[in-house]
């Protein structure tokens, strides 16, 4: 059996295989830089609803594409999503450029998001490398669970692919499904060199992966990461302006030691003109 004709018997049922839409792709895209592909369909239905076109997002008030944002997380990504809406209807006409170089210039948008949005909308035959392209088909074409070149990756993978949208869609559906981080080989029914290596060595022959301590404070004794604070700062203020004291109730054990940690937190989202910080904090 080949990838393909496994994934026409086990595809899942993924928002962008109903769609041709550069706006919706966009934002699925987007959308599942950090959350789940499985859950981003609620979410895209709910914003898409608010902003059902990319005029509508790019004419929007940022304030309001936060607010939208709730539930997905790193609204520095709502807030680049909203440039990036601007800058295709100013610059494009609304359109999505047509190459990587150009995709590269909207904000909030790298190598990999660039390449896998061509894939999507003009079946682009660049390959669009995350980590499940890298786990799948290095461990079935090199036999390993470690590191190949991306060059020598991409070339491989250029040479065997054939209809770019549904030779990623595969990949993307196998690695969630079958070849996960820990592989589930024994229900695996494709031919595959880290196969046979796997059963016999099992465990001892996957890829060490060190999870990196996020920038943080304790809390309750617990680290908890910068980034779940910003979070709760937005949410805050999804509900309206708020004063300073207000806002100290994003930690749960605040203490006055924690004021200058909480001003820097609050600068930072306003540098990045998420927020307004004065008197009182507002969305921007």
């Amino acid at each position: 059996m080949s990838l393909i004709e496994w994934y026409q018997e086990n595809k899942r049922d993924l928002p962008w295989c109903h769609t041709t839409s550069e706006y919706l792709v966009l934002l699925i895209e987007v959308m599942s830089q950090q959350t789940q592909i499985s859950r981003v369909g609620k979410y895209l239905e709910r914003f898409t609803a608010q902003f059902p076109t990319l005029h509508d997002l790019a004419s929007a008030d940022q304030r309001d594409v936060i607010i939208a944002w709730d539930g997905l997380g790193y609204n520095s990504r709502a807030v680049n999503l909203h440039k990036t809406a601007k800058l295709l209807v100013d610059k494009y006409k609304g359109k999505l450029p047509g190459t990587v170089e150009d995709m590269l210039t909207l904000p909030g948008i790298g190598p990999y998001t660039a390449r896998s949005i061509l894939v999507f909308t003009r079946n682009h035959h660049d390959i669009a490398l995350d980590v499940n392209m890298r786990r799948v088909w290095t461990r079935r074409l090199h036999g390993h669970d470690g590191v190949v070149k991306d060059n020598v990756l991409r070339e491989q993978l250029t040479s065997i692919m054939q209809d770019p949208k549904t030779f990623h869609s595969a990949t993307m559906d196998f690695a969630n499904m079958i070849c996960l981080p820990k592989p589930k080989c024994a229900q695996c029914p494709l031919t595959c060199r880290f196969k046979p290596v796997y059963q016999l060595h099992g465990g001892n022959v996957l890829r060490k992966r060190v999870k990196k301590v996020e920038k943080g404070v304790t809390e309750n004794g617990k680290h908890v990461p910068n980034r779940i604070f910003r979070g709760r700062i937005i949410k805050l203020l999804r509900s309206g302006e708020q004063t300073f004291e207000q806002l100290t109730l994003v930690k749960k054990d605040y203490t006055k030691n924690d004021q200058s940690w909480l001003i820097k937190l609050l600068q930072k989202l306003e540098s990045e003109n998420k927020i307004v910080f004065g008197d009182t904090v507002r969305l921007q």
